[in-house]
């Protein structure tokens, strides 16, 4: 009983000193460090889905992308084409959701492809021909796609050697 008692009473006494982060003033007796404050918006956000930003880089063993959408996406499109060689390749591959923001305001896609020597053994989604070479690089256009939360073309970006390669696939979209 005994234990009890002073247990409630540690418990009441931590509780007076506590800073309450309302009537507190910064200063020496007042530490807010720990406090969280949550910013979390309260409405699930409701307009279009656009492409915000598109990262993407590459090493000896392969490229990853990064695209991050305002708005929810249920996924998108990778293309990449060789419009700098007279012999060109192309690939597809599809940009799975990685994440979501839970009011609808982002989407991040992730996509890692390793790299493979032999066209039989390039698998989309998977695996790419090109390899991480500068030469090779500026060879290269790509376009990504992505679609709303209901699955309908919301937006596309385009880069590389002739970004203007994809414009009618590009050409409908918002």
């Amino acid at each position: 009983m005994k234990t009890m008692m002073v247990g409630t009473c540690l418990v009441a006494l931590v509780a007076l000193t506590a800073c309450d982060t309302k009537t507190c003033e910064t200063g020496a007796d007042c530490d807010t460090s720990s406090v969280v404050v949550d910013t979390s918006p309260t409405e699930i956000y409701d307009g279009a889905t656009t492409i915000d930003d598109v990262e993407w880089n590459c090493d000896e063993v392969g490229y990853w992308y990064v695209v991050e959408t305002v708005g929810w996406s249920a996924g998108g499109d990778l293309w990449i084409y060789q419009t700098g060689s007279d012999t060109p390749w192309d690939e597809y591959h599809p940009l799975p959701v990685f994440d979501a923001d839970p009011y609808g305001y982002e989407t991040m896609l992730y996509l890692a492809l390793e790299h493979v020597d032999s066209a039989n053994e390039q698998v989309a989604g998977e695996t790419t021909l090109f390899d991480c070479d500068s030469k090779r690089q500026a060879t290269l256009s790509w376009l990504v796609t992505v679609t709303d939360d209901l699955g309908n073309d919301a937006d596309c970006l385009a880069w590389g050697d002739d970004a203007d390669f994809f414009s009618k696939e590009c050409e409908n979209l918002q």
